[in-house]
């Protein structure tokens, strides 16, 4: 299995910094979470809280949450969205993959010491295809911007399997994974289609 460095996050660290692009971080979030919800539908996702936004529910500073995706009414996964340009991009991306590493599950407010940490992922947007989705709002015309925010997702998801030994969240990554993966391959045999 690769790195979770490796693959898919490396194109994103070579780009220039685009004026026109700054500030979408509520805008990629929103994305991600209509992607999710478009594609996902045993998937219910919403935006976080003002306090998991923050960082200050129950998993300390700077270990922030944009969205929590639900499965079976329980919270499944924490999604943390990026879509950071320029220079400050690599140091960012390499802070964010030591917190995953240092505090690869967490726990909500809503949840109780009884129930099972959830995984957080990391899903990175690319900018330009962010810019792109927004101008005519069409996934299908998109198949990159499925493509980064699902592999981003199973990465961040493969990296916290390797993480635990918890039984529990370990079904529940290999749960979560088998069905990233799956509609990936939809996706993917769509894109192969449309081609």
């Amino acid at each position: 299995m690769g790195n979770i460095e490796s693959g898919n996050f490396h194109h994103l660290i070579d780009r220039e910094q685009k004026p026109e692009l700054t500030g979408q971080g509520k805008m990629a979030e929103n994305v991600v979470i209509e992607f999710f919800k478009m594609n996902f539908p045993s998937m219910q996702v919403r935006k976080a809280t003002a306090k998991e936004d923050a960082g200050q529910v129950g998993f300390g500073p700077a270990k922030t949450v944009d969205a929590v995706a639900y499965l079976d009414q329980k919270p499944a996964m924490a999604l943390q969205v990026t879509s950071s340009t320029g220079e400050q991009f690599e140091e960012y991306r390499k802070k964010k993959l030591m917190e995953l590493k240092n505090k690869p599950f967490l726990r909500l407010e809503e949840m109780s010491s009884h129930d099972v940490a959830i995984p957080r992922a990391l899903v990175f947007v690319e900018p330009n295809e962010l810019k792109k989705f927004i101008a005519d709002h069409d996934f299908a015309k998109h198949p990159n911007l499925g493509k980064t925010i699902l592999d981003s997702t199973l990465n961040s998801l493969k990296f916290d399997l390797l993480q635990t030994k918890n039984p529990k969240e370990i079904d529940r990554l290999r749960q979560l994974i088998s069905l990233i993966d799956e509609q990936k391959m939809i996706l993917d045999k769509k894109a192969g289609q449309t081609t």
